[in-house]
């Protein structure tokens, strides 16, 4: 890695240094008439925290633009000196939004002396490498340039767009530096640790800058965020119909794109339950609606929908893609298994009234459970339409060898009133409940306690549920 001027001149050490009072009063006024009234051996000067006259200079106005070239006239190393915050003045100038202030100090960094003593001074202040940061064991990455997008300065941003194509011819690009974006457009550049500038203007919902990036007239623009996302994930978590047309305007393959979960932006979508970007989204491309998370159970975008309960989500992506409730986990889990495991009630009511619910109501999972198995498991989920449904399957087998009558009557102590309202009021379990009573009293006993519990943990009238066993 290049050997940059900023790792001999740079971090300011911290101790009991100061600066001259008088000096620094001049420099926050930005007044150059005022400052060279000092000695020049004072301008070497530190603040407590590191700050150099420069620093000083770019932290106090727009109007200190020719005290800053002033000043780098006769102390060039302060444009690249890092205080203990490991700001530069670039940094500083740019988060305060002072224009003029950045546009002298990148001034400097076109001059004979930055291309003589560091190779690539302009793209370490603006986006410094991962293997900096490594090296240098800190996990703050303030650069200028997202310094700027994260405050919403665009007056800034449009500097750095029209200036760094001139700036970046100068320059011989480090070994780290992506050699495809070395025609001098700094949005190309992919090499930012925690999101890409325009991942972070989508994230911060700067709409502006985000509009001002993707019309630059640019071919490509780094569009990669952390653990994965893009910034196509970034606009849909945000809920920001406006920046996700655009980023599907200027990048539809950003629709596929998923992060290290294998999700992509329109399971966030189903998450967050945004409707209007579910439509968005899909009638851009529905086939979107068919990939399955690889690295997360193999869930689908209907999957993550059912889960969370958004109904109106889940009738949206049915309506762009009216087959995909075929799809299951990697468990085997389809929509009803999920609805009920959730125990999403009116996701289910949905699913029982469609016409494609006799395909699900009886399929098994990996350990053969159905539908009525995990209902079983349940405690506030109310089944009666489940247990009553036409096309279910009361005597169907699991893994272990058991129905989901097993299971009722071998957990009855846990079973919820709503539960053994759902058992007891259906013709078709009180037949075999009757029927399994005469081969042992352990079940009749389980039944008197069900009613026993019904007694005394609710308004059900247990002489009907009594009359209707006989």
């Amino acid at each position: 890695m290049d050997d940059y001027l900023t790792r001999k001149v740079t971090l300011a050490v911290r101790g009991t240094r100061h600066m001259d009072p008088d000096l620094y009063r001049a420099a926050q006024t930005g007044n150059w008439e005022a400052i060279q009234r000092f000695p020049p051996d004072l301008y070497k000067q530190l603040t407590p925290n590191g700050n150099t006259l420069l620093h000083v200079l770019a932290q106090s106005g727009d109007h200190s633009a020719e005290a800053v070239k002033n000043v780098l006239a006769k102390e060039p190393y302060q444009a690249v000196t890092r205080n203990t915050n490991r700001e530069t003045p670039l940094v500083i100038a740019s988060r305060r939004g002072y224009a003029n202030v950045v546009e002298a100090l990148i001034g400097a960094k076109t001059t004979d002396w930055f291309r003589q003593h560091t190779r690539a001074s302009f793209l370490v202040e603006i986006i410094r490498p991962p293997a900096m940061d490594a090296e240098e064991g800190t996990q703050d990455k303030k650069t200028a340039l997202l310094e700027a997008v994260r405050y919403n300065r665009l007056n800034v941003v449009k500097i750095f767009a029209e200036k760094s194509v001139d700036s970046f011819r100068h320059f011989e690009f480090p070994s780290w530096f992506p050699k495809r974006n070395t025609d001098g457009t700094l949005f190309l550049v992919d090499v930012f640790v925690n999101g890409s500038p325009l991942y972070l203007a989508v994230e911060k919902g700067h709409i502006d800058i985000v509009a001002f990036m993707l019309s630059s007239g640019l071919e490509s623009i780094a569009y990669r965020g952390p653990r994965g996302r893009t910034a196509l994930h970034a606009a849909v978590a945000r809920d920001s119909p406006e920046c996700t047309t655009m980023i599907l305007n200027k990048f539809p393959h950003l629709m596929k794109k998923v992060d290290v979960h294998g999700w992509t932006a329109l399971h966030y979508a189903a998450k967050f339950n945004r409707n209007e970007t579910v439509n968005v989204l899909l009638s851009k491309d529905n086939s979107v609606g068919y990939v399955s998370a690889s690295k997360d159970g193999a869930l689908t975008a209907l999957h993550i929908a059912v889960i969370n309960g958004h109904l109106h989500v889940a009738k949206e992506i049915l309506s762009h893609c009216p087959d995909c409730w075929e799809m299951v986990t990697y468990k085997n889990k389809n929509i009803l298994h999920l609805a009920i495991e959730n125990e999403q009630q009116e996701v289910l009511e949905f699913i029982l009234d469609t016409s494609w619910a006799s395909e699900l109501i009886n399929k098994k999972d990996e350990d053969g459970n159905t539908a009525l198995h995990h209902y079983v498991g349940t405690k506030n989920l109310m089944g009666f339409n489940l247990v009553n449904h036409p096309w279910v399957d009361r005597s169907a087998f699991n893994k272990k060898g058991l129905t989901p009558l097993d299971i009722v009557t071998r957990q009855t102590e846990q079973l919820t009133t709503r539960q053994f309202c759902s058992w007891i009021h259906h013709p078709g379990w009180l037949r075999l409940l009757k029927r399994e009573c005469w081969h042992g009293d352990s079940w009749k006993e389980s039944i008197v306690r069900g009613i026993c519990r019904l007694r005394l943990n609710s308004n059900v009238d247990v002489n009907l549920c009594c009359a209707d066993t006989n």
